[in-house]
């Protein structure tokens, strides 16, 4: 059932680039008028949930590699492009969990990688999100970033 839905969501993603690239402008104003006017909406809030994992785990990594306010500065660059998955990936293994699909757990995984692709469609192209397809999506990113504070020994108690 749950890799149905993750299937389900694949597909979706890809019809709804595909969409978007061929709105025209008063189709695009009328949605981000939606999102503008709606700022807890799904896809408000999906953008948030992988910005803020993208964002811990760049500074856990960073963290990892020094504790000094300049040599933080210097080695932002290093890390300020690199993908979410790859962040929070890095993290894991330099914390002895080298395997992030299992720590996560598989199906989680797989939804934040999709949830990372609906992101990039969302923040750039503004599109909009039925709940029912973003739940799945935000349930995931909600425990990648628990699992991922837990792993840093933060407390994450509102999540």
């Amino acid at each position: 059932m749950n890799d149905e839905i993750t299937k389900r969501l694949e597909v979706e993603l890809k019809s709804l680039r595909d969409s978007y690239i061929t709105a025209n402008p008063r189709q695009r104003l009328k949605i981000i008028m939606q999102r503008i006017n709606r700022p807890s909406a799904g896809p408000n809030v999906l953008v948030t949930l992988v910005g803020c994992i993208e964002s811990l785990s760049r500074s856990l990594v960073m963290h990892l590699d020094t504790k000094n306010k300049d040599k933080l500065r210097k080695c932002y660059s290093k890390y300020m492009n690199r993908k979410p998955q790859t962040l929070v990936e890095d993290y894991c293994r330099l914390k002895g969990k080298e395997d992030s699909k299992k720590y996560f757990g598989e199906e989680n995984w797989k939804r934040f990688i999709l949830a990372i692709g609906y992101r990039n469609l969302l923040a750039h192209e503004s599109t909009y999100l039925a709940n029912y397809k973003f739940m799945p999506l935000e349930e995931a990113c909600r425990e990648i970033l628990k699992r991922l504070a837990k792993l840093a020994r933060l407390k994450c108690n509102e999540l």
